[in-house]
């Protein structure tokens, strides 16, 4: 089982367009829009009888949470749900913007993460979960289970709205001078009311076949392929 959990949904769009060429319909994507909050059904999923249904259903879930902020808390609810409760390989690839964030930072900060939860006594109250690092892997497995999840981090750089519109103005040809310069998330609400009528959704997921060779791109579709 494959788990993609990103920031948002502009990503869940984008990296189900990505890989469907991997998984067809394997996959099932999902992701927090408005007030809707489907945190509680990532939990679901992968919880009890749930989990085994859901594993024979789809080799990939992709889910966007409501930011880089809430992310951890998306990662912390399958960690919960999945370790030491099955005897199955889970991978988990967490997708954040670097935002000018060093990628060494943003993979100490996971691994404190994932430090602090294997250690947390109101999770775990007689066996502790063991963590280590494999090639960049963050592993933790349970003594009541036979089971591996491994962590992986992958980052966009700037972000991935910035690498977006940089694409399309690029693909688009467009000088228009108009283009927000400051915010890429509003360049790209501008790009796609210019060549989508205003559906964002289409030009996001069009821009996956322009960045498919990025290798921020190819991290991601090698992690889990």
């Amino acid at each position: 089982m494959n788990i993609i959990i990103c920031e948002g949904k502009n990503d869940a769009w984008f990296f189900d367009e990505i890989m469907k060429t991997h998984f067809a319909d394997r996959m099932y994507t999902f992701y927090k829009d408005n007030n809707k909050n489907h945190l509680d059904k990532l939990q679901e999923m992968f919880g009890g009888t749930c989990y085994t249904y859901i594993k024979k259903q789809y080799s990939l879930i992709i889910y966007g949470d409501g930011g880089k902020h809430s992310i951890t808390t998306a990662l912390n609810r399958v960690v919960s749900e999945t370790l030491g409760k099955n005897n199955d390989e889970i991978s988990i690839i967490l997708i954040r913007d670097e935002d000018g964030v060093p990628y060494d930072q943003l993979h100490t900060s996971l691994y404190e993460i994932l430090e602090a939860y294997s250690k947390d006594k109101t999770k775990f109250t007689t066996y502790f979960p063991k963590l280590e690092q494999n090639n960049g892997l963050f592993v933790l497995n349970h003594p009541k289970s036979r089971g591996i999840l491994k962590v992986a981090l992958s980052t966009v750089p700037n972000s991935l709205e910035k690498q977006i519109a940089s694409k399309t103005v690029e693909f688009k040809n467009c000088k228009d001078r108009k283009i927000p310069k400051s915010d890429s998330h509003e360049a790209l609400d501008f790009l796609a009311d210019k060549y989508y009528s205003g559906d964002k959704q289409m030009l996001i997921r069009e821009s996956s076949t322009w960045l498919s060779n990025e290798a921020w791109v190819s991290n991601v579709t090698n992690l889990i392929t």
